[in-house]
C-alpha cells in the first residue's frame, strides 16, 4: 500500500503534544473569560464611584449655596462691586456644576436642572450689570436674580436632603463568573 506511510504517522508524542496544546487554549479561553468579568467588575466599581463622588460633590454644594447668598445679601446692601462680583461669580459657577452633576446622580431631576441653568445665567446677567451704572444701588442692580436664587434654593435643599436620606444603591456583584 503505497498511499500509507506507517513512517509519517503521528506517534505518543505527537499526541501528547495534540492534548497539551488542546488543554492550553483551554486555559488561556478560561482566563480571557475570567479577566473580562474582572474588567466588567471593574468598570462596575468605577460607574459607581463616580456616581458616589458626584452625589457627593451635590450635597456639599448644595449646603454651601446658603452661605453664599448670605455674602451676596450683605455684600449688595453695601458698596464693594467687586467682591459681590465675585459672589456672584461662585453661585453661578455652583449653579451650573449642579445642574451638571444632578443628571449623574438622581433621576427626575430635569426640570430643576434647567431651573438651576436659568437661575445661574440670571446671575450672570446680574454680574455684567454691576458695573454699568456706578450710581445705582447694587441692591437694586441684583434684585431680581437674587429673588429667583431665594425661589431656587429650597428646591435645590430639598433635593439635597433626598440624597443625604437616600443610600448609595450597592455595587452589583457577580456570582458564578
Amino acid at each position: 500500500m503505497w498511499w500509507f506511510d506507517s513512517k509519517g504517522a503521528p506517534s505518543w508524542m505527537d499526541w501528547l503534544a495534540l492534548a497539551l496544546g488542546i488543554v492550553g487554549f483551554g486555559i488561556a479561553i478560561y482566563q480571557l473569560c475570567k479577566s473580562r468579568s474582572s474588567l466588567e467588575i471593574a468598570r462596575d466599581s468605577l460607574v459607581h464611584t463616580q456616581r458616589s463622588l458626584s452625589r457627593n460633590q451635590v450635597i456639599a454644594d448644595i449646603g454651601s449655596f446658603d452661605g453664599i447668598l448670605d455674602r451676596i445679601d450683605a455684600l449688595a446692601k453695601g458698596t464693594d462691586r467687586d467682591a459681590l462680583d465675585e459672589q456672584l461669580k461662585i453661585f453661578s459657577i455652583k449653579a451650573h456644576e449642579v445642574s451638571a452633576l444632578l443628571s449623574n446622580v438622581e433621576e427626575n431631576t430635569g426640570e430643576l436642572e434647567i431651573v438651576l441653568v436659568r437661575v445661574g445665567d440670571s446671575v450672570s446677567l446680574a454680574r455684567s450689570k454691576l458695573y454699568d451704572d456706578s450710581d445705582e444701588k447694587l441692591s437694586t442692580l441684583v434684585s431680581d436674580s437674587i429673588s429667583k436664587v431665594r425661589v431656587l434654593i429650597p428646591q435645590v435643599k430639598a433635593v439635597g436632603k433626598k440624597l443625604q436620606s437616600t443610600p448609595m444603591a450597592p455595587l452589583p456583584t457577580r456570582k458564578g463568573k
